[in-house]
């Protein structure tokens, strides 16, 4: 075919003969990308790459394509055709805002913080999430359907503050239903619950009323709630509570009633705020990841501990350890007290001296959480950031943050440098990244948020462009060596607004599962933001 020019051809393809896709040099990039002249001496012909669908071969073996050729610009059609090749399946980049083609809206107003987990999970098939509503000011939780596309709305919580760090959180009760609980930001001390009445509570008269946990000791903002199934009926839920610190409550009604929470770390006081992330096992482990505070504030570095039940069974009787089993103390008599070194195992150390490799640090880089998962082998494993001030000039706009994979090795823990994230989201919190995310169906996999232009070129961190108008695009990693290196494929290209804050639902059985937000986001009070989802088993997805 001829190289396309003013007065380009069209071409249409597809799997089914009466559902031809069009393709020409309008096309959106992911949709369609002409890769030029073939090499050789007077060589007229070009190749194309298109995207025409994921095809599963016949019992035979073979695949059918079909192929025509349609009218162009100026009426010039092509001249001769040679014949097709076919790669691997991809989730195509589409043309809808630089959206992936089975990309889903769930909600159109929405936005979390990611100190709220699980936020979302999936459920005997449906995905649940807890999100912000910028209309209502409310906390407000869904019930989403990915087959037929349709979300349902269950309730919100009276929780009236335009505020993102006051969505949702959910766990599953041994008995199959589920409970959600939140949160006012640092404004009343109590926090609040609902539990669904049955194990597939779809409608908003399967939910009981709101409950409220009040006079507690300390103003409470976030809501990590786990059950552990080797403790019977015992809930945790953490939060940040007494002294702006980590704090802990217990349940053993099934979340109907709660006692009063304890301070499960104490650092400074009452504006240290060391910030902390939450998995369990769902049988007899808790795993966190925490800072010495808020970047912002604090030349932060990460720690990791774990707590692990007691044989016997008894609810919080285990013990606390750091990452190679050595004790920290019982989990009876917390606080553990970080600022007189009862502390986890460091992930990520904060340093002023050079560092021969990024893998080790960044000198003056404060360090910030983001995930934590388990790999195969039950290991911990955690995506963190670090930023720097002032990179590229004087302005907030001018600092950089760049993104680390972690994982416990066994023996100790391996970092990775993986993804420049460019600048912070807005001026008066320039430590927001725009958010990473790991598997937890599949440590091997991760999401990230970026507005750099090139957010894999690693060599440099002092030179990372931005892209035009600061806009951020979603990027899924796979590591096949623990970490080590990862491949990249972009989710989002050439986006029309910001697509932030990924998060991949608990209990999903898709090769890719993640939702995010899109839209404008100005401050954590000031956001228009929906709730998008994709969900797909393709194999592969576009390089």
């Amino acid at each position: 075919m001829p190289e396309p020019g003013p007065s380009s051809y069209r071409i249409k393809a597809g799997l089914s003969a009466t559902l031809l896709r069009t393709f020409d040099t309008t096309s959106a990039s992911g949709i369609m990308k002409n890769c030029g002249l073939l090499t050789g001496a007077a060589s007229d012909r070009c190749q194309l790459i298109g995207f025409i669908g994921n095809a599963t071969a016949s019992s035979i073996g073979k695949i059918k394509v079909y192929v025509n050729d349609t009218a162009g610009v100026n009426g010039k059609s092509r001249k001769r055709y040679d014949g097709l090749a076919y790669g691997r399946p991809v989730v195509p980049v589409g043309a809808n805002g630089g959206l992936p083609a089975q990309a889903q809206q769930l909600v159109s107003d929405g936005t979390w913080t990611w100190f709220n987990d699980p936020r979302a999970l999936f459920h005997n098939g449906d995905l649940y999430f807890g999100y912000v509503k910028r209309t209502t000011t409310k906390s407000a939780l869904s019930v989403h359907n990915p087959g037929t596309k349709k979300t349902t709305p269950l309730f919100e919580f009276d929780i009236p503050q335009l505020d993102d760090h006051n969505n949702p959180a959910l766990v599953v009760l041994p008995d199959g239903r589920l409970l959600a609980m939140a949160t006012f930001h640092s404004t009343a001390q109590a926090f609040f619950h609902r539990t669904s009445l049955n194990a597939t509570p779809n409608l908003s008269t399967d939910w009981d009323s709101e409950k409220k946990q009040s006079g507690l000791p300390g103003k409470t903002t976030y809501m990590n709630p786990m059950h552990l199934s080797a403790e019977g009926p015992q809930l945790y839920s953490f939060a940040r509570s007494i002294n702006l610190n980590p704090s802990l409550c217990t349940s053993d009604s099934l979340g109907d009633t709660w006692a009063a929470p304890r301070q499960f770390i104490a650092s400074g006081t009452g504006k240290t705020r060391p910030y902390a992330k939450y998995v369990c096992n769902r049988t007899d482990r808790i795993d966190v990841l925490y800072t010495d505070g808020h970047p912002r504030d604090t030349n932060n570095s990460i720690y990791h501990l774990f707590y692990r039940s007691h044989s016997s069974g008894l609810p919080g009787g285990g013990t606390l350890f750091k990452s190679d089993g050595l004790t920290i103390k019982k989990l009876s008599a917390i606080p553990m007290n970080h600022d007189r070194g009862e502390r986890g195992t460091m992930v990520y150390e904060f340093s002023k001296s050079p560092a021969t490799s990024p893998d080790h640090w960044i000198q003056d880089g404060r360090a910030w959480v983001w995930d934590l998962a388990y790999d195969s082998k039950a290991r911990p494993v955690c995506g963190f950031q670090v930023q720097l001030d002032n990179v590229t000039g004087p302005n907030w706009y001018d600092d950089r943050i760049y993104y680390y994979y972690a994982r416990w090795t066994g023996t100790q823990w391996q970092k990775r440098f993986i993804a420049q994230a460019g600048c912070g989201i807005y001026k008066t919190e320039d430590d927001y990244a725009g958010g990473m995310a790991i598997d937890p169906q599949n440590a091997n996999v991760v999401y990230v948020s970026s507005n750099a232009v090139n957010p894999f070129a690693l060599d440099d961190l002092n030179n990372v462009p931005l892209n035009p108008g600061q806009r951020y695009e979603l990027y899924r990693g796979v590591t096949a060596d623990g970490g080590l290196t990862f491949h990249w494929a972009p989710l989002t290209q050439d986006s029309t607004q910001d697509n932030l804050r990924p998060y991949v639902p608990r209990g999903h059985s898709y090769n890719t599962a993640l939702i995010w937000l899109r839209g404008r986001y100005s401050s954590y009070t000031d956001f228009s933001t929906r709730v998008m989802g994709l969900f797909t088993n393709a194999a592969a997805l576009s390089d």
